[in-house]
């Protein structure tokens, strides 16, 4: 499972302009990532790092693309018979680090036949833990509990096995290319 995506962005000072001078144009301080942007994916920075050797520069972001601790729930069915909806999630961990707010659905256990109606979910937040999970729809048809499954918000919008790397593609090239007043080269972010 992927939990990290990589940015990377490079320049070359030319002319008058030094690889410092060029460092310190490019660094976080002079061109701070687009938090907003980073929100709305559920990204969290994991570091931002400027260097210079010589007269190339490289800045390079990592972000998480999961909670610090992951959250856990178990749900409960109304009455406990066959063919009913789920009445109650309880979460057991509320986990931490979660950026956005994280997409929750039931997964039928193996063997058993898959609902009428899946049950819908939504997780209420607490700062950056899972305070709780309010059932939308108890669904109908459940046989046995499902495993609740609290997904983060960016493997929600781009779950493993597809293109992760699109959102992030080319997202600070232009505002670090606008301070450094210099062409920057975004890398294929790497999905690690």
């Amino acid at each position: 499972m992927a939990t990290t995506i990589t940015c990377v962005y490079t320049a070359i000072a030319t002319g008058a302009l030094t690889g410092a001078a060029l460092a310190t144009r490019m660094a976080a301080a002079a061109v701070p990532l687009d938090s907003q942007l980073l929100t709305d994916y559920g990204l969290s920075t994991t570091s931002d790092s400027t260097s210079a050797v010589s007269s190339t520069v490289t800045r390079t972001a990592v972000f998480s693309m999961v909670p610090t601790v992951a959250a856990n729930a178990t749900a409960a069915l109304a009455g406990g018979s066959n063919g009913t909806g789920v009445s109650a999630v309880t979460v057991s961990a509320a986990g931490s680090g979660y950026v956005g707010i994280p997409v929750v659905t039931a997964q039928t256990a193996a063997g058993h036949p898959a609902p009428i109606r899946p049950a819908l979910f939504h997780a209420v937040m607490s700062g950056n833990t899972v305070g709780s999970i309010v059932v939308d729809d108890p669904g109908l048809g459940y046989d046995v509990a499902p495993t609740i499954v609290i997904t983060p918000l960016f493997k929600a919008m781009f779950p493993d096995g597809t293109d992760q790397v699109s959102p992030l593609q080319n997202f600070m090239t232009e505002v670090i290319e606008q301070s450094a007043l210099a062409m920057v080269i975004a890398s294929a972010p790497v999905v690690t």
